[in-house]
């Protein structure tokens, strides 16, 4: 080989190692370039943003984009995923809504898509009482306010009293001026259910669904005396009669009261003026006036109608009236006067 010709490859040599230098240097520089350029696609909910790649993996690319997750939120990638492998990040968010139930309200973050999924969330068990705002089939929406209004429907029976009417009956038993209870009133009683809803613990609404009559009313009976003044005690004392009458008959007298029954045998009702006889001796409907065998000194039964018959009561026997089993007890027995009127 000749001196120029070493010398000509020597130089070629020199020329080529620069010229591999340069292009390695520029390979080096544009893939730095590129490195730096490189960018990722983050599609947040209705957002979608375009973010240079500085970090290493998902999780700091969001933090240094600003991005904070919820816990129900859901990302298509691992956050630790290395961001070089990852060509977009897709963030799926969850919605906020406010569950408001009887007036105490609480945020949360859910995925549920309809009312009664987000209820069941929270662990909210309805009765058929309850009222839901918006629909419990409604389809839930970010930032929605769900209302649950709970209620309780109960049936509650209350006993009211029923008063007694007064009643007054005029009689010739007693004379004019006297008056007596021959019959106490007794109140009824009505037994009155309602319906009524709660709604968070406080009476809402009363609704009347039965009235029922449990105990009727017993009226209160008052007679008044009809008869003259001249009948009583005093007058007959003193021999004078203020009635006319046909014939006078000796009995021995004896008392029964209510527990024997209400209707007498003439199908009159069971009171006090009414009397039990011998319909032999003394025809039923016979109008009469009865004292004591001395003249009504010791005790005056008055005015009065046969208008009964008993087993006992034969020949000059006669049975009277009273309007209470202790009247009839007091009573006893005694030798009466009958006079039997015109």
């Amino acid at each position: 080989m000749s001196k120029y010709s070493f010398i000509y490859g020597k130089e070629n040599r020199k020329q080529l190692l620069i010229v591999l230098f340069a292009l390695l240097f520029l390979l080096t520089s544009f893939s730095i370039v590129i490195a730096k350029e490189r960018t990722i696609s983050i599609v947040d909910g209705y957002r979608t943003l375009t973010a240079p790649i500085k970090s290493q993996t998902i999780g700091d690319l969001l933090k240094e984009q600003g991005i904070k997750l919820n816990t129900k939120d859901k990302v298509n990638v691992s956050l630790t995923e290395n961001t070089e492998s990852v060509p977009e990040v897709i963030i799926d968010r969850a919605l906020k809504v406010h569950v408001c139930v009887d007036g105490q309200t609480s945020p949360l973050h859910t995925r549920a898509r309809i009312v009664s999924e987000v209820l069941s969330e929270c662990g909210i068990t309805l009765s058929e009482a309850d009222i839901v705002s918006p629909d419990k089939n409604a389809a839930v929406s970010d930032d929605m306010t769900i209302t649950v209004t709970n209620r309780e429907i109960k049936n509650e029976t209350i006993t009211e009293a029923i008063p007694f009417s007064s009643v007054t009956k005029k009689t010739s038993s007693l004379v004019k001026g006297d008056k007596k209870v021959t019959q106490k009133g007794q109140s009824g009683a009505r037994e009155l259910t309602y319906k009524i809803t709660y709604q968070s613990g406080n009476e809402a609404s009363r609704e009347l669904v039965s009235n029922v009559v449990a105990k009727e009313a017993v009226d209160e009976v008052t007679e008044i005396g009809t008869a003259s003044k001249s009948s009583s005690y005093e007058t007959s004392a003193n021999g004078s009669k203020p009635f006319n009458y046909s014939r006078v008959l000796s009995c021995h007298a004896t008392a029964y009261d209510p527990s024997c029954g209400s209707t007498t045998s003439s199908g009159r009702h069971a009171q006090k003026g009414i009397v039990a006889v011998d319909p032999r001796v003394i025809p039923l409907g016979t109008r009469l006036y009865i004292e004591s065998a001395d003249g009504g000194k010791s005790w005056v039964y008055g005015y009065c109608i046969a208008g009964d018959t008993g087993g006992a009561i034969k020949n000059n026997k006669v049975d009277l009236f009273f309007n209470s089993r202790s009247e009839a007890i007091s009573f006893g027995t005694s030798d009466a006067t009958i006079y039997v009127l015109n």
